[in-house]
């Protein structure tokens, strides 16, 4: 498959969920601007892999990175690894059946009629309703990072990112970070606005860009 110039084999579910991150990197390319003026990239975080988009689209622009991806999901992590596979990039990509969260443990996972929209924040979506909840293990950022410099952190994660940078006492190890934020769970401090006051708190320079009626935005931070 040919999508937007490169070169790719891309399994997923064909969910509705599925195909707007298909088209959201690989048509309307979203990260592009926020990956700008990167440089040298040696390690990649993917925290809410899903089906390996991203991955795939990092792998092939940073050629020489080394990409770890976190997807809590079960249905979803069968399909990253496959497309790992299938996109021959298994050297250099790590995928963990994986949640992250503020701390390590078992924690429940909030599975919707929706592809990979599901989430270790409770939430609640007219259009999707509650299929199940599934305990799935969880590690916290720091412990992920470790004593790296992380390059580039992507992260789209449906209300979790609050609980995972807010809780990160290693963001000065973090040079550039892309993703998505929600306002989901109603708390306070989940927003965009906290968010990027922050992130700026910890010594980036951001942009956010917000969807009113989706209740979502993206938004990049850099060093």
């Amino acid at each position: 498959m040919v999508e937007g110039g490169i070169k790719m084999l891309i399994l997923h579910s064909l969910s509705k969920s599925d195909k707007i991150i298909f088209k959201e990197i690989f048509y309307d390319d979203v990260y592009d601007e926020g990956l700008r003026g990167l440089g040298t990239v040696k390690n990649i975080l993917d925290i809410g892999a899903n089906f390996g988009g991203f991955v795939v689209y990092a792998a092939d622009r940073y050629p020489n990175a080394k990409i770890e991806a976190y997807e809590p999901t079960m249905e979803q992590y069968v399909i990253l690894d496959k497309n790992i596979e299938l996109n021959k990039i298994s050297d250099r990509v790590i995928a963990y059946h994986v949640g992250v969260w503020s701390s390590e443990g078992f924690k429940k996972l909030y599975q919707y009629n929706g592809g990979g929209l599901n989430s270790l924040v409770y939430v609640t979506i007219d259009e999707l309703p509650l299929l199940r909840t599934v305990e799935v293990y969880c590690l916290p950022l720091d412990f992920i990072i470790g004593v790296k410099t992380i390059d580039l952190l992507k992260i789209d994660c449906e209300g979790s990112e609050y609980e995972i940078l807010y809780n990160c006492k290693k963001l000065s190890q973090i040079r550039r970070i892309v993703g998505e934020y929600h306002e989901f769970d109603y708390i306070a401090s989940h927003n965009g606005i906290t968010l990027e006051r922050r992130l700026k708190e910890a010594g980036f320079k951001t942009y956010f860009r917000h969807d009113s009626e989706r209740k979502v935005g993206y938004f990049h931070a850099k060093k």
